[in-house]
């Protein structure tokens, strides 16, 4: 469980996920301080690349890392 002080230094990283044949291919696109613009981007990203969204996903990771 993540408490709010440590929740306050979590930095969320925007990542793709593709799958291509038996292989995951895992890119970081960007960091961020806060959850909701992580989302946003993911949305933005998605919207981008527009459909389908076939062998591809975004993902935001909450991490602790510096």
């Amino acid at each position: 469980m993540v408490s709010l002080s440590d929740e306050a230094r979590l930095k969320y990283i925007l990542m793709t996920i593709v799958v291509v044949g038996e292989t995951f291919i895992f890119q970081i696109i960007d960091v961020f301080d806060n959850p909701l613009k992580c989302v946003y981007a993911s949305e933005q990203l998605i919207l981008d690349i527009g459909s389908p969204q076939v062998n591809f996903q975004t993902v935001c990771v909450p991490t602790n890392l510096e």
